[in-house]
C-alpha cells in the first residue's frame, strides 16, 4: 500500500512539473490578412527606423524656418592685463584703461536678403520631409506585400498538408488490401513492395509538408510580431474577379500612384532647390543688426572711467561675393548637372513601372487559366483514380496502375493548389505594383 501512494505522488509530481515547465496553451492563433497588416506595420523594426528619419527630417525642417527669424547672440569676455595699457602723444603716455577688462554685447541679427540662400534651405528641407515621407510609404508598401505572400503560403502549406494527409491514407488502405491479397495468394511480393515504398515515400512528403509549414509560420510570426513558436489559424481570403481594367488604365494609375516615382520628381525639385542655393553665392546678402554693449573694470561693469560703460548701435551689414576663382561657376554647372541626372532616373522608374505592371497583368491572367486547366485536370485525376481502384480490387490491373494513378492524383491537387495560390500571389503583385495601400484600402484584394 505504501509503494502504490509513493508511485501515486511521484507521478502526480512529475506532472505538475510538466505543466508548470511547458507552455501551458497550444491553442493556435485566429489571424486574418487585415490584422497581419496593421500589426505588421505596427510593430516592424523598419518601419520604426523609417519613421524616425521622418521624425529627424521634421526636425531639419524646423531648423530651417528658424534660420529665417532673428538670430539673438550673447558674446562676453574677460581679461586681467600684467600691466595698465597706455598710449603715447607727443611723446606724453596716458593710461587707456584698467589692469581688468569686462565686456558684454548682445547682437540680434535680422536677415533681409541672402540672395535666396534661405529660402532654398527651406525648400531642401521641406523636399527633405517629403522624401522620408515616401521611404516610409515604400517600405510600408514592400512589407505589406511581403506580409500578403508569406500569409498566402502558409494557407498553401496548410492545404498541402492536407492533399499529403489524404495522399497517406489511401495509400495505407492500400497497403491493407495488398497485405490481404498476398496473404491469400494472389498478389506476387514485389506487388506488396511496391505498397509499402510508396507509403514510406507518402510519409516522408508529409513530413517535407509540415516543415515547410512550420518555417512558413515562423517567417509570418516575425512579421507580424508574435513568438517564433506561435500556431496561427489562419482565416481564407477569397479570389477576387477578373481584372477589367486595361493597360492603357492600369498604367497612368501606377504612375500616379506609386511613391518611387512621387520621389522621383521630389528629388528633382531639390537638385532645382540646390541650384538656386549655388547661384545664390554670387548675390549679395543683407542683414539688419542690432548690439548692446557694456564694458567695465570688474565683472559686473560697474564702472569705467576711459570710456563709455554702456552703448547701443544699430546698422546694416553687406555680405558680397565678387569673385571665388570660378568655383561659384562649377558648382553651379554641377548642380545643373544634377538636375539632368535626376530626370533621367525618373525616366527609366516610370519605365521600370510600366513593365511591372504589365509583367504583374501578364502573370495574374496566366495563372487564372492555369487554375481552371488544373481544375479540370484535377476532376479527371479523380476519376481515373476511381477507376483504378476498382479495377485493382478486381485484379484487372497491377499494383503500379494503381500507385500511379494515385500519383497522378496528387499531382493535380499539388498542381490547383499551386494554381490557386499562384493567381492569388499574382493579384497580390499587381496590387503591389500599382501602388495600392492594403491598410488604406481597409481589406485584402
Amino acid at each position: 500500500m505504501l509503494w502504490h501512494c509513493r508511485l501515486f505522488c511521484l507521478c502526480f509530481l512529475s506532472l505538475a512539473i510538466l505543466l508548470l515547465g511547458s507552455p501551458v496553451s497550444l491553442r493556435a492563433e485566429s489571424l486574418d490578412l487585415q490584422t497581419a497588416l496593421t500589426r505588421a506595420a505596427r510593430n516592424h523594426p523598419l518601419l520604426k527606423q523609417m519613421q524616425q528619419q521622418l521624425a529627424a527630417s521634421q526636425q531639419q525642417q524646423r531648423a530651417a524656418g528658424g534660420d529665417r527669424l532673428p538670430q539673438l547672440q550673447l558674446q562676453g569676455s574677460y581679461q586681467r592685463l600684467k600691466e595698465q595699457p597706455f598710449e603715447r602723444f607727443n611723446g606724453t603716455e596716458f593710461s587707456v584703461n584698467d589692469k581688468t577688462l569686462a565686456h558684454y554685447q548682445l547682437t540680434l541679427t535680422q536677415p533681409l536678403f541672402s540672395g535666396f540662400a534661405l529660402s532654398a534651405h527651406q525648400q531642401l528641407a521641406d523636399i527633405g520631409v517629403d522624401l522620408a515621407r515616401f521611404d516610409l510609404q515604400l517600405a510600408a508598401r514592400r512589407l505589406q506585400l511581403q506580409v500578403e505572400l508569406t500569409y498566402l503560403d502558409l494557407l498553401k502549406q496548410a492545404e498541402m498538408l492536407k492533399v499529403a494527409d489524404e495522399t497517406l491514407g489511401q495509400l495505407q488502405n492500400h497497403l491493407k488490401d495488398a497485405q490481404a491479397l498476398f496473404d491469400e495468394g494472389m498478389i506476387p511480393a514485389n506487388d506488396l513492395l511496391k505498397a509499402q515504398v510508396a507509403l514510406a515515400s507518402a510519409r516522408q512528403f508529409r513530413q517535407r509538408r509540415l516543415s515547410r509549414q512550420r518555417l512558413s509560420a515562423s517567417r509570418l510570426a516575425l512579421l507580424v510580431d508574435r513568438p517564433l513558436e506561435t500556431k496561427f489559424q489562419l482565416k481564407p481570403v477569397v479570389l477576387a474577379g477578373p481584372v477589367s481594367d486595361r493597360l492603357t488604365v492600369l498604367i497612368p494609375k501606377a504612375l500616379a500612384q506609386r511613391c518611387e516615382i512621387i520621389a522621383a520628381r521630389s528629388a528633382i525639385a531639390a537638385a532645382e532647390a540646390e541650384v538656386t542655393l549655388a547661384k545664390s553665392r554670387n548675390l549679395p546678402q543683407l542683414n539688419l543688426v542690432g548690439a548692446y554693449q557694456r564694458a567695465g573694470n570688474d565683472f559686473a561693469t560697474s564702472a569705467n572711467p576711459y570710456r563709455n560703460l554702456d552703448n547701443a548701435s544699430i546698422g546694416l551689414q553687406l555680405n558680397w561675393n565678387l569673385f571665388a576663382g570660378g568655383a561659384d561657376r562649377a558648382r553651379s554647372a554641377a548642380a545643373n548637372h544634377q538636375v539632368a541626372a535626376r530626370r533621367a532616373v525618373l525616366q527609366q522608374i516610370e519605365d521600370r513601372v510600366k513593365l511591372e505592371v504589365e509583367a504583374s497583368l501578364l502573370d495574374l491572367e496566366l495563372a487564372g487559366t492555369n487554375r481552371q486547366t488544373a481544375q479540370t485536370a484535377l476532376a479527371q485525376a479523380r476519376e481515373n483514380q476511381r477507376l483504378s481502384v476498382l479495377q485493382y480490387q478486381e485484379q484487372l490491373i497491377a499494383t503500379s496502375d494503381l500507385l500511379d494513378a494515385r500519383q497522378l492524383l496528387t499531382r493535380a491537387e499539388t498542381d490547383l493548389q499551386n494554381s490557386i495560390f499562384g493567381e492569388l500571389q499574382a493579384r497580390a503583385r499587381l496590387d503591389n505594383s500599382l501602388g495600392r495601400d492594403l491598410l488604406l484600402a481597409g481589406g485584402a484584394p
